[in-house]
């Protein structure tokens, strides 16, 4: 499958490494004649805080930036780069949900400077007032890699936003030949197919302009396009 050509050679804690030799073993042992492939980008991890009993789950990247932080009061994006193996892109794209959620209160880190732009001397410590109000929350993940995106909406493997970003970019890929589509376009239109629940458009606007930024869709005077790179 293409998308797992695309997989990023992580750095493993020593206890992923640990649990992952022994699935190895028992793998060879059951199915001897099958290859097995690790996708990182498709991998969730459960953290359970034994102090406040709680239970938060993380996309595998972001729990290997938050595994940088195990003993030490803050670390830099520079040195996550250095412990995970992910671009700077991706730790961005990772900690953005995790330093600046929608609700303050599950913010799971803080960042220095409190600013949106993101430097590699930037450093990243761990929230110690969250408060999400609930035992159990997930943190939102980051968008999934180019070339996996359609093989996730057909086996289901996705978060309420990335139904949308599906949802937005069958419709635009659909329409390519046509040139690119206005805001009011893909709002009317996305509304108009059968998904699962409608978004507001301040929710279909959000997920467009992360789209663009992340080279899905290409963005020119007032029109959104498919993109073919």
């Amino acid at each position: 499958m293409d998308f797992i050509k695309d997989e990023v050679q992580v750095e493993l804690p020593p206890e992923i490494r640990e649990l992952q030799s022994l699935y190895y073993t028992f793998h060879e042992k059951t199915y001897p004649s099958r290859v097995l492939k690790w996708v990182y980008s498709f991998s969730t991890v459960l953290v359970f805080q034994k102090k406040q009993k709680r239970e938060i789950l993380l996309h595998f990247y972001q729990y290997l930036i938050l595994s940088q932080l195990e003993g030490k009061e803050s670390v830099t994006i520079s040195q996550i780069i250095d412990g995970t193996g992910l671009d700077k892109e991706t730790i961005i794209n990772c900690l953005k949900p995790m330093v600046f959620s929608e609700d303050q209160g599950k913010a799971l880190l803080m960042k220095i400077p409190n600013v949106r732009q993101f430097s590699l001397a930037d450093q990243v410590i761990i929230n110690e007032k969250i408060n999400p109000g609930s035992n159990y929350y997930e943190i939102e993940p980051p968008p999934p890699n180019k070339s996996c995106v359609e093989l996730l909406g057909k086996q289901g493997l996705v978060s309420r936003d990335d139904k949308v970003r599906l949802g937005i970019l069958r419709l635009l890929k659909k329409k390519r030949d046509s040139g690119g589509k206005t805001f009011t376009w893909i709002v009317e239109n996305y509304t108009n197919e059968l998904y699962d629940y409608a978004p507001s458009e301040e929710f279909i606007r959000r997920l467009l302009d992360d789209l663009v930024q992340n080279g899905f869709l290409v963005f020119h005077t007032n029109a959104y396009e498919y993109s073919t790179d």
